[in-house]
């Protein structure tokens, strides 16, 4: 490739990227040469072609701009629900995407993955190619015997990045984007526990674990102080969440907090404490994961191990839009792991009475530095 057109290229880069913004001016020709290390001639030639395509408007002694009128990039969202009723998951990754998108020009659609059942991998980058969609991002939930899906995603013909799913990264033969979720509600506990908590009910989904294999969880709460009563580890789906929780809250050892897979499933457990007439964190902490909007109603307000969507999505939005580097035969395959926090909020305080030790409840966010990586391992 010359380099008009890898300077072209760079140049559309940073418009895609919102370096320039529309109705931006472009730096100097001078400046802008030296800057690309290029010479006023291969710059001319790319802006030519830039201002033929209508991303560059050119006014003469009055400089470059770029236009206001940029048609964008089109890229697709997979989610595991349907598009009429999407899930928690689903409605916080397309928000996120989709400002994160805009904020670079460009757009993104919705389609349910069950849309692409029983059609072929000819069929699937036919569609692709035919609605414009330059690069697909999967939210939706896949296990290593899906096969038949995974088979289509491994072999999509435009870029693809996964940034929900499976814990175990190697399914995917393209870049996943995404926290750790073991470690992520593992400090969870480990906060409830630094606050005196020593019995803590921990909420699953009904076919979700986090990656924790539940008898190296029991170890897990010995060795933090915790008791490991298998009555206290308890997998339930949202629906019948709020009468368990209150059937635990009635008994004769009742937990004194209670650590949920979701934040979804922690308003469960408000709705289980108010009925009894229970106070939020007087009587009962309770704690959320993931960091969906719904915390930011609850009363009081949820404390929680934010699993930080709103950075795995904005990591997978930079990735997409630099595809030219890392998609194609060969590619080395990308895991990127964003830190997650703990951010104790109002739900959450010491153990009632002074019960092992009165603990001041700590007011200020604690981010664990799992730190931000890109690895070809898992």
């Amino acid at each position: 490739m010359n380099k008009s057109s890898l300077t072209y290229k760079e140049i559309l880069r940073r418009i895609h990227n919102g370096i320039y913004r529309p109705g931006e001016k472009l730096p100097g020709e001078i400046a802008f040469a030296e800057e690309l290390g290029i010479s006023r001639v291969t710059l001319r030639i790319a802006l030519k072609q830039l201002v033929s395509e209508g991303i560059v408007e050119s006014y003469g002694r009055s400089g470059n701009y770029v236009s206001m009128n940029i048609p964008g990039k089109r890229f697709l969202l997979l989610i595991g629900g349907s598009t009429e009723q999407l899930g928690i998951v689903e409605q916080y990754l397309s928000s996120l995407l989709r400002q994160n998108l805009a904020n670079a020009g460009h757009q993104l659609e919705l389609l349910a993955a069950s849309a692409l059942e029983n059609i072929s991998l000819e069929e699937w980058n036919a569609m692709l190619a035919e609605s414009r969609i330059e690069g697909v991002f999967l939210g939706a939930n896949y296990s290593p015997k899906d096969f038949d899906m995974l088979h289509l995603f491994n072999h999509t013909a435009v870029p693809m990045i996964a940034v929900h799913g499976c814990e175990k990264s190697s399914i995917y033969h393209f870049p996943k984007v995404s926290g750790s979720g073991k470690e992520c509600f593992m400090d969870g506990v480990r906060y409830l526990a630094s606050l005196g908590h020593r019995r803590v009910c921990t909420i699953f989904s009904e076919n979700n674990t986090r990656g924790i294999e539940l008898e190296l969880y029991r170890e897990f709460l010995q060795c933090n102080g915790l008791s490991d009563d298998p009555g206290l580890i308890m997998r339930l789906s949202l629906s019948e969440t709020k009468n368990v929780v209150r059937r635990q809250l009635l008994g004769p050892e009742p937990p004194t907090a209670f650590m949920c897979f979701c934040d979804a499933r922690a308003m469960q457990v408000y709705a289980a404490a108010r009925e009894l007439g229970m106070r939020i964190p007087g009587q009962i902490s309770v704690m959320g994961m993931c960091g969906y909007s719904e915390r930011l109603f609850a009363m009081p307000r949820l404390s929680m191990a934010n699993f930080r969507y709103d950075l795995i999505c904005a990591e997978a939005v930079k990735l997409m839009l630099r595809s030219a580097e890392w998609f194609g035969p060969g590619m080395e395959k990308i895991y990127i792991t964003v830190p997650h926090s703990i951010e104790p909020y109002g739900s959450t305080g010491p153990v009632p009475g002074g019960v092992n030790g009165e603990l001041p409840l700590t007011a200020v966010s604690r981010i664990f530095s799992t730190g931000l990586y890109i690895t070809g391992e898992e």
